[in-house]
């Protein structure tokens, strides 16, 4: 009796390490379907701070990633890696952006992976040279990413950043990413519109009336559009 229970107790403890190192090594696994509008990541992906010369075959073997993020600044010569899994569970074709809304990283590179481990997207980008297959639209660097029926994806990025580690990632629909696009063209045209309508107003009354004051207000509203225009 006392020699199943202690095999008991092996073959427990053995299944728990087994599957903890397990979990450590599999990416984060996300479901989408064609419901998908807009998704956040956030606080999804695996991370891991390395040195910045290693490749990704080799974080790949790796199984001391994160399931939390530390945000305070990576070190000198390191960079944060994050890794998570995307399966389609719809019978159709799913055309999707991965998008990091952070404009201020130092360096983004993107790799994603079919379920044979072949690479099916590499795109890298940075504040000093852009991939002209990578677009950077408004601060935000988008991938897009086309799912097969039934398909599953592994995505893996590097980033380098001199601040703290900030990553809002978000994964969105091609016809969603459309829609917002057009809804901040119709925010940023009403702000100019105004701004504009204000410099000329202004300026036209300085013009009449000699107001000092109102020469400052239609400087000011200039300003403000030419700093609006280069955010």
């Amino acid at each position: 009796m006392k020699l199943i229970f202690a095999f008991l107790q092996v073959f427990i403890r053995l299944s728990l390490i087994g599957w903890l190192l397990g979990s450590s090594v599999m990416a984060a696994n996300i479901d989408i379907d064609e419901s998908l509008t807009e998704m956040n990541l956030s606080t999804l992906p695996e991370v891991l701070r390395i040195d910045e010369s290693r490749q990704l075959s080799y974080i790949q073997s790796l199984d001391s990633w994160q399931s939390t993020l530390d945000i305070a600044p990576l070190a000198q010569g390191e960079v944060l890696w994050g890794k998570l899994s995307l399966s389609n569970q719809a019978a159709q074709t799913i055309d999707t952006y991965l998008v990091m809304a952070n404009p201020g990283l130092n360096k983004l590179d993107w790799y994603v992976l079919d379920s044979k481990n072949r690479i099916r997207y590499s795109h890298f980008t940075g504040t000093v040279r852009v991939d002209e297959l990578h677009q950077a639209k408004a601060g935000r660097f988008l991938l897009p990413v086309s799912f097969q029926p039934l398909e599953t994806l592994s995505v893996y990025f590097k980033l380098a950043d001199d601040g703290p580690m900030v990553m809002p990632l978000t994964l969105v629909s091609e016809s969603q990413l459309k829609l917002n696009e057009q809804q901040n063209q119709l925010f940023e045209g009403f702000i100019c519109g105004g701004l504009i309508m204000l410099a000329v107003y202004f300026m036209v009354a300085y013009i009449l009336r000699r107001s000092p004051v109102r020469f400052w207000y239609a400087s000011s509203c200039i300003a403000a559009l030419l700093l609006f225009l280069n955010l």
